[in-house]
This record gives structure tokens, sequence and C-alpha cells, in this order.
């Protein structure tokens, strides 16, 4: 969350946080769901980690999906709030 929060800055830390925040609960919620379906549908409590899984690989597929596809784009980001800090901090150089 801190490595987000520096890479938006100070603007939307803030914002960025109370979203981070907001899906940690969703994920939450999400996974306490799953869990009392698993138990309901009489699976046994041996099958919840196996089902708890499949979520985390689904989405650890997605970001390598989504890693791959941006890799082999030549477009690049546009600078970041650190990028511009950083720039601004280097001493100008002046020729002539």
């Amino acid at each position: 969350q801190t490595w987000l929060m520096a890479e938006v800055g100070p603007a939307a830390a803030g914002l960025v946080a109370a979203v981070n925040i907001s899906v940690a609960g969703l994920a939450a919620a999400a996974g306490a769901s799953m869990g009392s379906a698993v138990i309901s549908a009489g699976w046994g409590l041996a099958t919840i980690g196996p089902v708890a899984a499949l979520p985390a690989l689904a989405a650890a597929l997605f970001a390598v999906g989504l890693r791959v596809r941006t890799r082999g784009s030549k477009a690049t980001a546009p600078p970041t709030d650190r990028d511009m800090r950083a720039a601004s901090a280097a001493p100008a150089r002046c020729s002539g």
C-alpha cells in the first residue's frame, strides 16, 4: 500500500488507500462466502483450502497474462508523480 501511495503522489494517496482497504474488505467477504458455500454444500472442511485457491490462481494467471501482453507492447507508460519529482530534483545544466 505504501508503494502504491508513493506512485500516485500526495494528491491521490488518500483515495488510493481507501480503495485498497475497501478491496481487501471485499476479498475477505468473498472468502467467507465461499467458505460458507463449501460447508453448506457438505463438501467438508478439507475442501475449503482448494476451493479458496481457485480465485487466487485465476488472479495470478490474469496478472501473468497482463504482464505478457504489456511486455510486447511498444507503448510507454506516462511518467508518474515520482518520476516528475525525481526529474525536478536533479540540478539544471546549462550549456553556453
